[in-house]
């Protein structure tokens, strides 16, 4: 562990990432491919159980 004396703060750096808006696209993007693909649009058609 280092002493006292050696310890500093490192700058703080900025967050490029934006991680809410690439989580808020992420649900967006599922959402819109689980209402294409789910099983309602297959009303008047046979499927096979999961």
């Amino acid at each position: 562990m280092p002493e006292a004396s050696e310890l500093y703060l490192l700058p703080k750096r900025e967050n490029n990432w934006h991680l809410n808006n690439v989580v808020d696209e992420l649900r967006h993007v599922r959402q819109a491919w689980r209402d294409e693909h789910s099983k309602n649009n297959y009303r008047n058609k046979r499927s096979l159980p999961s």
